[in-house]
Order: structure tokens, then sequence, then C-alpha cells
């Protein structure tokens, strides 16, 4: 077989290979483990020499064991230069995946090969910009590396996805003889992926723990009103013996005890809504 015909293949291969790398990257972690972590990060970058792209240098992680938040609401040039590569990668990615599958229903092998090619150029953009990030240098906090890592993972899955399913042949399927459609839905999930980074990536650390923040208060609320609900109910009688649906309901309420203990958390969880609250008011 040959190499052309091995493109698609070694696309996958790597993206992968680069695909586990990014879940290995601890947000949270610090010493020596991240340099590690950020070491094996960088060595998946080194693609195939035939897709070899220019690539903007990062600096190495940091010698300090720590993560020193180093900007607030004015994003430094490293993190803007970083900004600017998820961008264009996710940019790019969104266009050539939509040519990768057009031309791929034609000829998948050569063509569709070269742009599974272009496709990894995009990715390789955007690894570079989350290794940029995950530096201990860039001074990012661990909700923006979170959100970072997040998306990244997301257009690296969804591209894997689309390759795929013109490697099994799933997107190239006619013998029940209606139209498949399979590789335009893989491609609307690239482009999904794609609008996660453009359009809602906070952009800095207040922005991004700002979200979090958001979220975790969502969290608590929706919570809060899962208990009350059920507190709403009263308690259930446990020296009854009730069949059917009747048990069945009453399985759903406290007994006297767990009222307690549901009415205590609840007490925490407004608690903690309040403070997250102050916080995103503060940030």
């Amino acid at each position: 077989m040959s190499n052309a015909a091995n493109l698609n293949v070694q696309v996958l291969e790597s993206l992968s290979r680069l695909a586990e790398t990014l879940a290995q990257l601890d947000e949270r972690g610090d010493g020596s483990s991240s340099v590690d972590e950020l070491t094996k990060f960088a060595a998946s970058l080194n693609m195939t020499d035939s897709t070899t792209t220019a690539r903007p240098s990062t600096q190495s992680p940091s010698s300090t064991p720590n993560t020193n938040l180093s900007h607030y609401r004015t994003l430094p040039s490293t993190v803007t230069t970083a900004y600017t590569l998820l961008t264009d990668g996710s940019n790019y990615i969104h266009a050539t995946s939509t040519k990768y599958t057009l031309v791929s229903k034609i000829d998948y092998i050569k063509e569709g090969g070269n742009l599974a090619l272009e496709l990894q150029k995009g990715i390789e953009l955007i690894a570079t910009a989350t290794l940029g990030v995950f530096d201990r240098g860039s001074g990012c906090s661990c909700s923006l590396k979170k959100y970072v890592k997040q998306y990244a993972r997301a257009v690296v899955a969804s591209v894997i996805s689309l390759i795929t399913c013109f490697e099994d042949g799933s997107a190239l399927d006619t013998s029940n003889g209606t139209v498949n459609n399979i590789g335009a839905q893989k491609t609307g999930a690239v482009w999904s992926a794609c609008d996660c980074i453009t359009r809602q990536l906070p952009k800095g650390n207040r922005n991004a723990m700002r979200r979090e923040l958001m979220v975790w208060v969502r969290d608590c609320l929706e919570s809060i009103e899962e208990f009350e609900e059920l507190m709403e109910i009263g308690t259930r009688d446990d020296d009854g013996e009730e069949e059917g649906e009747d048990a069945m309901e009453e399985e759903e309420q406290y007994t006297e005890r767990e009222m307690k203990v549901a009415k205590s958390s609840v007490n925490v969880m407004k608690c903690s809504k309040n403070v997250f609250g102050i916080g995103v008011e503060s940030v």
C-alpha cells in the first residue's frame, strides 16, 4: 500500500496519541509531575515528517514549583498569542472539515488523506496553544487551564470521529438505499467544537474563574431545589408496611432522621451558594 493510502491512518494515530496526552494534563498539578506531563505533551506534537509545519515557539516549563497568577484583566503577550493560535486553529479546522467531508466521498484515500493532514495542522495550532497555557510561566489559573483543556479535547475528539467514520466506511455506506449523512453529522460536531473555542472560551483568568464560580452557584441552586422538593412531601412512616405504588412513593420520602440531615444539608448549600455569589460579584 502506498504512503498516500496510509495518510488517514497516520493522522488518526497521531491525533489519538495527542488526545491521550491532553487527557493526562493536570490543570491543578504542580511540581515535577507537571513538568513530565508537559514534556510528554510536547513530544506528542512531533507528528510525521510529511506534516511538519512551522509552529511558534513556547517557553519551557518554569522551574517554579507552583502556578503563579501573572494577570487578571489584561492578558500578557504569551497568553494573547495562545488565544490567537486557538482561534486560528479552530477556524482552519472549521473550513477544512467541510472540504474533507465533500472530497472524501469521492476520493477518500488520496485527496481525503491530504486534507486529513490539513486538519492535523489545525490541531497542532490548538495543541501548541494549550501547551503555552499550561506552561507554569504563563501565569494562567487552574480555571483557565481547565476550560482550554476541555475545549481543545473536544476539537481533537470531533476530528478523530470525523476521520474515523470514513476510515471504517460508515460514512460511505449506501447499501440501505438512503442518503448517508453520517459525514455531515460528524462535520457538524467539528463545527460545534470549533465554535466553542472561538465564541465560548473565557479569555483570561478573571473570566475563567468567574464562569467556574457561576457553575458552582448553579449546581448549588439545582441541588437545593431537589432537596426542597423531597422535603415538601414530608416524612414517611417506617412503621407501616405499604405495598405497590404507595410503597414506591414512600421510598422517595425521608424518614424523620433523614429529614434532619436534609435540612442541615440544604442550609449548608445555601451558605455555600451565598459565598460563591459573593465571589462572583468580587471577581
